[in-house]
């Protein structure tokens, strides 16, 4: 293990064991003494403010309008030694909110006394109440909840998993998210030119074109979110004495400002490509 490796390591909150597992979370703290991890509202935040902006529009397109408010205003920043880049919440320490889909037990689980109260100030839980009042009946706990039947919605806990979904990331690799975008485009051509001939109708038009637009709008968000990172990457560069991290600084820049934009051309950027993509 290089010394890079390792003082990443020591710097790197292990958040997936503090939400999962107590007695290890608390092993966790105690090999790392002083490091806290916090709820960070960020994420909720800006979500929320988009959904609010986009109210009366088709669900798919606030979902893809929502993303993209979040790539473009979440707070981005590139750590000491880090040779690849891209963080989720604001900082190191953070885990983030999902309120569109399950809020009440964060809520109970971040009062003062509780399991997870530490990981919010009174302010972060005055802020939280009210982020979660609008997702009140939105969110899709309470969907669920709504139409399944009370005798199997009590029991859903031993029934209930995560699901996972794994990008093409061959496509990706293959023409990048810019070829992806192009093909949207040219499936928008091909839909007008299938309506004037009669081969699908207006309601089928609407729907495929709709969902062509969300594709659009999140894969050029996700192209941006990478030049945020090359931008403040050069911005770290320019500002750097030390010859060798400004080298690094530089090529990060140059990997963001290609991928996912573009297909990877190295091994490094197949890295960023991962993340971004």
């Amino acid at each position: 293990m290089t010394e890079r490796t390792q003082r990443l390591m020591l710097s790197t909150p292990i958040k997936a064991l503090q939400v999962s597992n107590i007695e290890v979370a608390q092993d966790a703290r105690a090999r790392r003494p002083g490091m806290v991890w916090v709820l960070d509202l960020e994420r909720a935040r800006l979500l929320t403010e988009s959904y609010k902006q986009t109210e009366g529009e088709p669900m798919i397109l606030r979902r893809a309008k929502a993303l993209k408010h979040i790539l473009e205003n979440m707070t981005i920043y590139i750590r000491p030694n880090e040779l690849v880049v891209g963080n989720f919440a604001s900082t190191p320490d953070s885990v983030v909110h999902y309120p569109e889909f399950a809020w009440k037990w964060v809520e109970r689980e971040t009062e003062p006394g509780n399991v997870y109260s530490e990981m919010l100030t009174d302010e972060g839980r005055r802020e939280l109440k009210e982020i979660d009042s609008y997702w009140d009946k939105l969110a899709v706990h309470h969907i669920f909840k709504r139409i399944i039947p009370k005798g199997v919605a009590d029991e859903i806990v031993y029934v209930f998993n995560w699901e996972c979904a794994t990008p093409n990331y061959q496509k990706i690799f293959q023409i990048g998210l810019k070829g992806i975008i192009q093909e949207a485009q040219k499936r928008k051509e091909r839909l007008v030119k299938e309506l004037v001939e009669g081969k699908i109708n207006g309601e089928e038009y609407v729907k495929k074109t709709m969902f062509l637009d969300s594709v659009i709008i999140v894969l050029e968000a996700a192209i941006n979110w990478a030049k945020r990172y090359a931008k403040l990457a050069r911005e770290l560069a320019e500002k750097e004495e030390n010859p060798v991290r400004r080298r690094e600084l530089e090529t990060i820049a140059k990997n963001c400002e290609w991928v996912p934009e573009n297909p990877p051309r190295t091994l490094h950027a197949i890295m960023f490509g991962r993340f971004f993509g």
